[in-house]
């Protein structure tokens, strides 16, 4: 009983959760889901981005009284060193003209972005 209780309570996550690859491009609304880079989740048949890579993406939610939150798991890239290597950048609004909460980029531990919050109910990242 324990284990179907803790199916149903999961279940509207499992439903309603969806998989955003950064290369959809564009404007997607979501209340939950997984962001993954152009290689898509674990499993899928790749295993990383590719070369050359420039994908721009807007994650806004459904309705204007919701919070985007990104709270990143995993994050690796090739580093960024003297300006050569791959990056993310996360800017707080609609398209890159917004403020940047950061550049991120490289293996390490801290170099991930960790848990962002858009400062605005119903902002975009």
């Amino acid at each position: 009983m324990r284990l179907l209780t803790i199916f149903v309570c999961l279940l509207p996550y499992l439903i309603f959760s969806q998989d955003i690859l950064i290369s959809q491009g564009g404007t997607v609304n979501a209340c939950s889901g997984n962001f993954y880079d152009s290689g898509g989740p674990p499993g899928s048949g790749n295993s990383s981005y590719g070369n050359n890579e420039d994908y721009t993406i807007t994650i806004c939610p459904e309705n204007n009284t919701q919070t985007i939150q990104f709270d990143f798991d995993e994050f690796a890239t090739q580093p960024l060193i003297n300006g050569s290597g791959d990056y993310l950048i996360i800017y707080d609004g609609i398209d890159t003209t917004a403020d940047q909460f950061g550049i991120f980029s490289g293996t390490c531990p801290t170099c991930g972005p960790g848990f962002i919050e858009a400062p605005t109910v119903g902002g975009c990242l």
